[in-house]
């Protein structure tokens, strides 16, 4: 849940994966949001997960989409994460 006085538009970065059936973006509460690409509404609710401390700064596919790779602001961490 965001914070009082937090609009809850602190989106870092946005990326679709290669074949445009996912789209992700990176927020400032460290988590990583999978949304199903198109997202038509505002209502549609992502699968959020967290792995950073802080703020995640960007994400990238793998070329064949079955990782991706987010890094973190304040952790300077390098994730991999495995889709199944």
């Amino acid at each position: 849940m965001h914070p009082v006085d937090e609009d809850g538009t602190h989106i870092n970065y946005v990326n679709a994966n290669h074949d445009k059936s996912l789209l992700v973006s990176c927020d400032d509460y460290g988590l990583v949001n999978f949304y199903r690409y198109p997202v038509l509404d505002t209502t549609h609710k992502p699968r959020s997960y967290a792995g950073h401390s802080e703020h995640v700064l960007r994400a990238e596919f793998s070329p064949d989409g079955s990782k991706l790779f987010t890094v973190g602001g304040q952790d300077k961490a390098l994730i991999q994460w495995h889709r199944k």
